[in-house]
């Protein structure tokens, strides 16, 4: 697990957040944006600060002149991560993130994509990776159900609503209402959808 320091609130008790979504739609990226919007207050700060990679990344654009692919990489690849083809997850296994903000600790766990371009039996294989993580909600007080919040990244490709994901998102917690007996509300009230392209 990484960790980075933030002073912040006080207040007790942890927060776990699951990221799931499709292949692509920034995850993984999420997370590095998060740790910068807690490292830095300001726009100016973070461009003229150190960044923080908290996972590899990469990313690739066009030269406006030539067209030509350039890609741009931070961070140093690990087993965790993929540098893959287009529609592949770089993401290979759930992972946890921890954010301390003084006496409390906000865990990201930052799972492999859903649709997968490798297929079903891949996409079969993460779905039970991601159930493994989930199944520690068995050990949570069942009232812990109501604090599970759902975050949508690349949500302008959407126009700022779940999109494609929100099916796969209610197999899951069907899986996990059947698994564990615990329904866990999806809704908008408990949704957030974020778009963090400017990482």
């Amino acid at each position: 697990m990484s960790q980075i320091e933030v002073k912040n609130p006080t207040s007790t008790g942890d927060i776990n957040i699951l990221l799931l979504g499709q292949t692509g739609v920034g995850k993984t990226t999420f997370i590095n944006a998060f740790a910068n919007y807690l490292v830095y207050n300001l726009l100016n700060e973070a461009m003229n600060g150190k960044l923080q990679e908290i996972i590899p990344a990469w990313f690739t654009f066009l030269d406006k002149d030539t067209f030509e692919e350039k890609t741009i990489a931070i961070g140093i690849s690990n087993e965790s991560e993929n540098k893959g083809r287009v529609g592949e997850s770089c993401t290979r296994e759930c992972r946890s993130f921890v954010f301390r903000i003084n006496n409390r600790k906000l865990r990201l766990i930052d799972a492999p994509g859903i649709d997968d371009t490798e297929g079903v039996l891949k996409d079969e294989k993460n779905f039970e990776d991601i159930l493994a993580y989930i199944k520690l909600l068995r050990y949570l007080h069942i009232h812990a159900k109501e604090n599970i919040m759902f975050i949508f990244t690349n949500a302008r490709a959407t126009s700022f609503q779940p999109g494609p994901s929100a099916p796969h998102l209610r197999e899951l917690l069907q899986s996990v209402k059947y698994q564990s007996n615990t329904e866990v509300p999806f809704s908008k009230e408990n949704s957030f959808l974020f778009d963090n392209e400017a990482f």
